[in-house]
């Protein structure tokens, strides 16, 4: 299982770093009123949809698996895309 969490681990500490990164870009661009509420409240509610919407689907379940609820966090296609779409949106 090391095989498949490992790499994923990695690659979300890489898109870590670089939201980071893009965010201070963001920041020092933009004064703090009113994009970085706006950017603060959006951020906030994504983080929101990340940790509420999989607890929602794995409640519904009677059982789950050994790796389930790390996999799910670190396979989430939803936050997978939502990334690539900041990507792309970034990327001139």
């Amino acid at each position: 299982m090391g095989l498949i969490v490992g790499p994923l681990i990695l690659f979300w500490i890489l898109v870590g770093i670089y939201s980071l990164s893009i965010g201070y870009d963001v920041f020092s661009y933009y004064s703090f009123f009113p994009s970085g509420i706006i950017i603060g409240f959006v951020t906030l509610l994504s983080v929101n949809f990340y940790f509420v919407l999989p607890l929602e689907f794995l409640k519904k379940k009677k059982t789950l698996g050994a790796f389930e609820i790390p996999l799910m966090y670190f396979a989430n296609k939803f936050a997978f895309m939502c990334f690539l779409a900041a990507i792309l949106v970034v990327v001139k």
